[in-house]
């Protein structure tokens, strides 16, 4: 039996569609997570020919309509590669809701993740509209104090506070040039001073 063109599309999208529904709208999957989902390096490439994905770095794709921000990059870091990265200082209170009192650079974001963690070259290489700012550190353990952050599809684990617990702060260093109120943060027996 000969199909036509467009019903072989039809198929490839709809197959493509189904396997990927549980990735949601704007974030990248990566290529190793995609292979993992049954799909060959062969099967991304031609998908990738056929314009239902766009390549946006060695080894990581988006759904070639979506809109993908850093905030989508994080999540493939996180849930399919693996890695701690996060939104952390003045990025993360601006995805908590609680930046109305500082005054925030929309062209920075603030990333943390483990010591000796680096960012994927596609994430480095990508332009996000953003400047990134990261730190590897192991000054706290990795998992210690995230929040999960509901976004509009998706969530991302961010640098949360909780100072009755004594959590995570979201400032981990001093040295991040932060004002004065971020840096007392860290110490849940302090007030902070408003």
């Amino acid at each position: 039996m000969q199909y036509s063109k467009a019903f072989g599309d039809f198929l490839c999208t709809y197959f493509l569609n189904l396997r990927t529904n549980a990735q949601p709208p704007g974030t990248v999957m990566l290529s190793s997570w995609m292979v993992g989902k049954g799909y060959s390096h062969d099967l991304q490439q031609r998908y990738k020919k056929s314009h239902w994905l766009k390549s946006i770095g060695t080894g990581a794709f988006a759904r070639t309509n979506d809109k993908v921000g850093y905030e989508g990059a994080i999540y493939a870091m996180q849930g399919q590669g693996g890695l701690t990265v996060h939104p952390g200082g003045r990025t993360a209170l601006s995805l908590l809701g609680k930046a109305h009192y500082l005054e925030l650079s929309a062209s920075q974001v603030v990333l943390f993740g483990g010591g000796g963690e680096e960012l994927p070259t596609w994430f480095r290489k990508n332009d996000w509209g953003v400047q990134i700012d990261y730190h590897a550190t192991s000054f706290l353990p990795d998992e210690l104090g995230l929040t999960e952050v509901e976004l509009s599809n998706f969530s991302i684990k961010v640098s949360g506070v909780d100072l009755g617990k004594g959590k995570r702060s979201i400032v981990k260093k001093v040295n991040c040039k932060f004002p004065p109120i971020a840096r007392t943060v860290r110490s849940p027996k302090r007030k902070i001073k408003t």
